[in-house]
């Protein structure tokens, strides 16, 4: 993985590895989860469960849509299109 950040990212200044394990939910989520949660929350709880939810991020960097862990990518390839056509304008 070493060999991949430094090949991945020459000259650039991040400060931490790209492949590094952070928390999603708790006290100590990273800021990134965080921003995320809180630009599309569930109905009931924010909380990421394990790795299987989906976000659609928009080119501007904002959530699209969030999907659960039962939703097949499939099922929102109209999103996924839609986005596409938004970042190619």
């Amino acid at each position: 993985m070493k060999r991949f950040y430094k090949l991945s990212a020459p000259g650039s200044k991040l400060n931490s590895p790209i492949f590094d394990k952070v928390d999603v939910n708790g006290k100590n989520t990273a800021p990134l989860y965080k921003y995320l949660k809180a630009e599309k929350g569930c109905l009931l709880i924010d909380a990421i469960k394990w790795n299987f939810t989906k976000l659609l991020i928009s080119p501007d960097g904002k959530v699209f849509q969030r999907y659960s862990r039962r939703t097949s990518p499939l099922e929102f390839e109209k999103d996924i299109q839609t986005l596409l056509g938004q970042a190619s304008s």
